[in-house]
């Protein structure tokens, strides 16, 4: 009889380890997911700003190959670089509160 409750103890013991494992497993699931995707979205900018910034290489090559070397073809690629909307500051930052009435 002893053995029976004995079983039934590591019977819920186990069961309750078991769900326990479980439920951390998927909250540990969706954070990796979350990473994922933002990882993926990470991944889609850097390929976009490269394909960008390799453009703007070919046409320096090419400009420099036709014109010679000049510093304003250098300085034009420096502003066509820094000109992206990630390096502009805007004018009206959300949330400090500067914001006109």
């Amino acid at each position: 009889m002893e053995s029976i409750i004995h079983a039934d103890i590591f019977f819920f013991i186990s069961t309750v380890v078991l769900i326990t494992i479980g439920v951390l497993g998927g909250v540990a699931l969706v954070y990796v997911i979350l990473i994922l995707h933002d990882a993926k979205h990470i991944s889609t900018e850097v390929r976009k700003e490269t394909n960008n910034i390799a453009t703007l290489v070919r046409e320096l090559c090419a400009e420099i190959r036709t014109t010679g070397f000049k510093m304003s073809s250098i300085l034009r690629f420096i502003r066509a670089i820094f000109s992206s909307r990630r390096f502009v500051k805007s004018k009206h930052s959300k949330g400090n509160g500067t914001e006109e009435k």
